[in-house]
């Protein structure tokens, strides 16, 4: 007969009727699977082990498992991925009939050897090596784990023990019921209690193996199900009315004892079924909860393994970012490298330059020596000359009129003036004020009239047009005459006499300025006072030794440049050297006494010079460059002051070039407007008198830039000036500036000295700068340049609402 197919695919069932080898105990529990069982995890954790699927998704795990050292048993299936939990779902178990008798007789499980100790040793060891780390002693192995591998063990250990003892005692019971019966040697000869007493034993050993039977469901092992035609044991003989119910009477006190027996032995293994299952529930529960932790631990790992891909791209990121700056660099590196270059042809350049300007300043030097010596042969030719003029006597002719008529400006001044083909456009005039009563301020005396040749009527109307022209009319003209000094330069003692003249607060400031400027420069060997920004201050070590009590050297001229430069003892000492140079000059000392000025006055004025040199000095420091994230270089740092420096200088240049073109211009209105009234011209005076006007409204902020420029005519070099015009300024200004300008070039030229250099106006020159000024009539601003601001900005420069005009043409009234 073949053995009965597995209830699990691909694994034979053993047959305990067949002979042989008796199959081992993992084998034996796995062929008790007819008994229905709740679907649950499984115990073991093995890939050649089929589990039952859960629910949901689980995550893999790996590990190691080692090859089975059991030949007999079937070997892992080689296409599955190896080391990985959960494993692939397994086949479904193909749920076929079981043979009933499939257990075998009692003899074949009494003479075991020592084989089937090892197979299940082998066993055991195959289990421990799937739950328990090789790599680790006994003491440190996960405890859960061990207590499943102990129960494990157990549990086949008892339950094949079990069996054993209930196949003994069903033995034991069916051998005494034949003992007990006689052997018949006819069916005549048998008696009817002798046929009672074995239906009796037979019906006690079927109520045992029914115990039993059901016993054996609750561990899962069927020792002996019902017996049926087709699964009978053949050395048993079956009758045909062997499965029919028949009355039965009591059994004898003896046999009753034996059945109790019996009963009692069912009830203890009952018991030890019920330990049993609770012992393999409790390693079912530490089974589920090693896998939890086992599945915690692969959740660890594969947020280990997120975090580590993310910081893998953030790390190739990183390299590239690398890449493009190091790119960068190279382009950066290729460009450094041109400018370089660039920088060293411009070098050359400079150095031809300065080689060049060294001669020039050569040739320059040998010009005034040359001059020197000019000046010197002439000088002595002039005294030679007054020498000879004093050995000879000199005839003093008579002075003649005409001589001191010539001195007049306003009678005979010797300019032309020139044309304006503009007459100004009339406004409606303020009335005329009353005639004053009081004497005039200026008058014309008998002396006067004969001196230019006049009358006093005629001068006394002449001179008092002149005053309410220049102090009681409309027009306001400041006129500032320079007066020549003797020697072309400023004596020491100017400044000095113009204090005495005026004894006012800002008078005396700027004249101790201008002579502790002059004392600070001397001593401290400098040209400009700009220079004082480059000062080296003075080492710390003499500040410290000098607020300790140290006074300094007495020819030592340095300052204090630190924090507390105000209160250094240090500063403080220069200062009073500073003063005491003021004060040991005689006429600067007389003339500070006789304003007032003590010593503590000057010394407060060299305090508040000292503040504008510190803080010239901290612009030439280095500073922190937020764009740049670090602190700049003294060479950067001396760069940016000095632009600065140079910005300012230039700035103070042009608003200085400004004031004299503005001097220059009231100067000749006030001039002409003489000539005009001496002349008797009325049309040329209010012409004039509207041009000063104009003048006086615009101020220096209505003057127009001008940048310096040299250009070669025939050979040499000529200074212009390129002038560049205000945007916000009305047009025809221009014009009406231009005939000043045009008039101060033939005033000066019949004047000693330099001529003043040649102006050129050009739209290519580019517009001025200069913010516009505010509060002037509307009239003097640009209405194009008005239309394009905005009409916030056209507030703030407050226009005034005067009705102010300028001219308009009057070509026919010109001298053609």
């Amino acid at each position: 007969m073949p053995a009965p197919t597995s209830l699990i695919t691909m694994r034979p069932t053993p047959s305990f009727a067949e002979p042989g080898d008796p199959p081992t105990p993992v084998v034996l529990l796995l062929a008790h699977t007819d008994l229905p069982k709740p679907p649950r995890q499984g115990l073991l954790m093995h890939e050649d082990l089929e589990d039952f699927v859960g629910s949901g998704p689980r995550p893999t795990v790996s590990f190691a498992l080692p090859a089975s050292a059991d030949p007999t048993l079937p070997p892992v299936d080689s296409t599955l991925p190896a080391h990985t939990y959960p494993p692939p779902p397994p086949i479904m178990p193909d749920f076929k009939p079981k043979p009933s008798n499939m257990h075998g007789a009692i003899e074949d499980w009494t003479g075991w050897e020592a084989r089937e100790a090892k197979q299940i040793k082998e066993r055991i060891e195959f289990l421990a090596n799937a739950l328990l780390d090789t790599t680790k002693s006994w003491s440190e192995q996960d405890q859960s784990n061990l207590e499943t591998v102990h129960k494990m063990f157990h549990l086949k250990k008892t339950k094949a023990a079990h069996a054993k003892a209930q196949s003994a005692v069903a033995t034991a019971v069916a051998t005494r019921a034949l003992e007990s019966l006689p052997q018949r040697s006819s069916p005549r000869t048998r008696s009817k209690a002798q046929r009672a007493n074995r239906l009796h034993l037979a019906h006690a050993l079927c109520c045992f193996k029914r115990c039993t039977c059901e016993a054996s469901k609750t561990i899962g092992m069927d020792l002996d199900p019902s017996s049926s035609n087709e699964t009978a044991r053949p050395q048993r003989k079956r009758t045909a009315n062997e499965h029919t119910p028949d009355k039965y009477r009591a059994i004898s006190n003896p046999q009753r004892g034996e059945l109790d027996s019996a009963r009692q032995a069912v009830r203890e293994a009952q018991h030890a079924n019920l330990s049993l299952a609770a012992e393999a529930d409790a390693a079912r529960a530490a089974l589920a909860a090693a896998q939890a932790a086992n599945i915690e631990q692969t959740n660890r790992l594969l947020a280990m393994q997120a975090e580590l891909i993310e910081k893998s791209r953030a790390i190739a990121d990183m390299q590239h970012h690398e890449g493009q700056m190091e790119a960068q660099f190279i382009s950066d590196q290729g460009k450094l490298d041109t400018l370089f270059q660039q920088y060293s042809g411009i070098f050359q350049q400079i150095n031809d330059a300065q080689q060049l300007l060294m001669e020039r300043n050569a040739e320059i030097n040998r010009l005034q020596d040359t001059l020197a010596l000019k000046t010197d042969e002439i000088a002595q030719l002039r005294a030679n000359n007054r020498i000879q003029a004093q050995k000879t006597p000199q005839k003093h002719a008579t002075p003649r009129r005409s001589k001191r008529l010539n001195m007049s400006p306003l009678a005979n001044s010797g300019v032309r003036t020139i044309e304006i083909p503009l007459d100004p456009i009339p406004m409606a005039e303020a009335p005329e004020p009353a005639p004053s009563t009081s004497r005039p301020i200026i008058s014309a005396s008998p002396a006067l009239a004969e001196l230019l040749n006049s009358d006093v009527d005629t001068l006394d109307d002449m001179l008092s047009r002149f005053q309410q022209l220049c102090v009681g009319g409309k027009t306001v003209v400041d006129v500032v005459r320079g007066k020549p000094q003797k020697g072309g330069a400023a004596k020491k003692g100017s400044g000095s006499a113009e204090l005495k003249k005026d004894k006012s607060i800002n008078a005396l400031i700027n004249f101790a300025h201008r002579r502790l400027r002059h004392f600070t420069c001397m001593n401290y060997n400098v040209t400009f006072v700009y220079e004082l920004y480059l000062h080296t201050p003075a080492p710390e070590a003499l500040v410290s030794a000098t607020e300790a009590g140290v006074d300094p050297p007495a020819d030592l001229f340095q300052w204090d440049y630190s924090s507390g430069y105000l209160t250094s003892r240090f500063n403080r000492l220069m200062i009073e050297k500073i003063v005491d140079k003021v004060l040991e000059d005689e006429e600067d000392a007389e003339v500070f006494a006789s304003v007032g000025a003590d010593r503590e006055f000057l010394t407060n004025a060299m305090k508040d010079k000292l503040k504008d040199w510190r803080g010239g000095w901290n612009k030439f420091q280095p500073k922190y460059q937020p764009a740049a994230g670090r602190i700049e270089t003294k060479a950067e740092a001396h760069a940016r002051a000095l632009q600065k420096l140079n910005q300012h200088q230039l700035e103070m240049r042009s608003l200085a070039s400004k004031d004299r073109k503005l001097d220059d211009r009231r100067e000749t209105a006030a001039l002409t407007i003489e000539v005009k009234i001496a002349e008797g011209t009325a049309l040329d005076i209010k012409r004039w008198e509207r041009i000063a006007d104009v003048i006086q409204r615009l101020g220096v902020a209505g003057m127009s830039s001008e940048e310096e420029a040299d250009v070669t005519v025939d050979g040499g070099k000529v200074r212009l000036y390129k002038i560049k015009l205000c945007l916000w300024r009305e047009p025809s200004i221009a014009n009406i500036l231009g005939f000043v300008d045009a008039q101060t070039l033939l005033r000066k030229a019949n004047q000693p000295g330099p001529k003043p250099a040649p102006r050129v106006r050009n739209a290519g020159h580019g517009p001025g700068v200069a913010p516009a000024p505010r509060g002037l009539p509307r009239s003097l601003y640009n209405n194009e340049w008005l239309k394009g601001q905005t009409p916030a900005f056209v507030e703030t420069l407050q226009i005034s609402k005067e009705a102010f005009e300028l001219f308009v043409a009057a070509t026919d009234r010109m001298n053609l």
